[in-house]
């Protein structure tokens, strides 16, 4: 196991057996298992190997990277800035979870001083085998979705497909394009626009 962050070293990180119902996606080496829903399970610790994307052989051998996806809770800047090297050779996009607008704040102005733009969408949270259950479309479609952020260099320009793009603020708007990236029966990925 590894965690991705802005140092080499170990670090100790509460743990569990995974056999309790919880949104397991949502643990943070910041808050572990205290972050969303209130946890039951046994809670044990254990130590795992940090590392920043920057050291990793196997990423230094690409000769490209076209996108970096960060979904950190509360520490994509750290994860961000292990990858320091990485985004300034490969102007990869950069897509970021955008939940918390504290993190939004500081990930969104290091993201503008290396040259990039944003846009804002959508994703639905839960696929239809997920914790959570099937998506509900109706009253509930608000509350199954996440915020995110995609960020083109502008080394790098690409259609942005009608996204509303990132000013100066940290908050989203209230209407966003969704990206569904499932569909039922079919393999294709889905294009749905917001409430």
């Amino acid at each position: 196991m590894l965690a991705v962050t802005d140092h080499d070293g170990i670090l100790k990180l509460p743990t569990t057996t995974c056999e309790e119902q919880w949104n397991y996606g949502n643990y943070s080496i910041v808050s572990g298992f205290d972050d969303e829903d209130r946890f039951t399970g046994p809670i044990n610790c254990d130590y795992i190997n940090a590392g920043c994307l920057d050291h990793d052989p196997h990423l230094a051998e690409l000769k490209e990277i076209d996108l970096l996806r960060i979904d950190a809770e509360g520490v994509e800047l750290s994860v961000l800035k292990g990858a320091d090297q990485l985004t300034a050779r490969h102007k990869p996009a950069i897509y970021v979870e955008a939940t918390r607008e504290e993190s939004n704040r500081t990930i969104f102005s290091d993201l503008k001083a290396r040259g990039y733009s944003g846009y804002w969408f959508a994703t639905v949270r839960a696929p239809p085998d997920s914790y959570f259950g099937p998506a509900d479309y109706g009253d509930g479609f608000a509350a199954m979705m996440d915020t995110n952020a995609i960020f083109f260099h502008r080394g790098n320009p690409r259609d942005v497909f009608g996204l509303t793009q990132i000013q100066d603020e940290f908050t989203p708007p209230k209407t966003l394009p969704v990206l569904v990236s499932y569909a039922a029966k079919t393999d294709a990925p889905m294009f749905i626009y917001g409430k």
